[in-house]
């Protein structure tokens, strides 16, 4: 077998090798959860913050023609994330885009 055919060989096996792994118990519990809107429950509407959106991200926006909303800007609502710490559940990953936090969940809280 030439040499070539080898290295290919052992690049396609460690290619596929290395793609499997086996789930850690905290990605195997992951979960994300969607918040319904980013109102803290007081009923006030987001208020749009200095340092939400960047200057480049401004201008990126106004090239494409895309205004600043405070409602899909805003970040998520520190009383959730303090009714959520409340039950248990210790974020992971907080996301104002998608209005939604990813956490390990137990057996319980899901």
């Amino acid at each position: 077998m030439p040499m070539r055919c080898v290295v290919l060989v052992v690049a396609i096996f460690a290619c596929s090798v290395g793609g499997v792994r086996a789930q850690s118990p905290a990605s195997a519990n992951s979960h994300w959860i969607f918040l319904v809107d980013k109102n803290p429950g007081d009923g006030r509407s987001p208020v749009a913050e200095p340092g939400w959106v960047t200057p480049a991200a401004e201008a990126r926006r106004a090239a494409r023609g895309i205004s600043f909303d405070p409602a899909f800007d805003a970040p998520v609502s520190p009383a959730y994330l303090d009714s959520l710490r409340a039950l248990g559940v210790g974020p992971r990953v907080v996301s104002r885009w998608l209005n939604a936090v990813s956490a390990s969940l137990t057996a319980e809280q899901r």
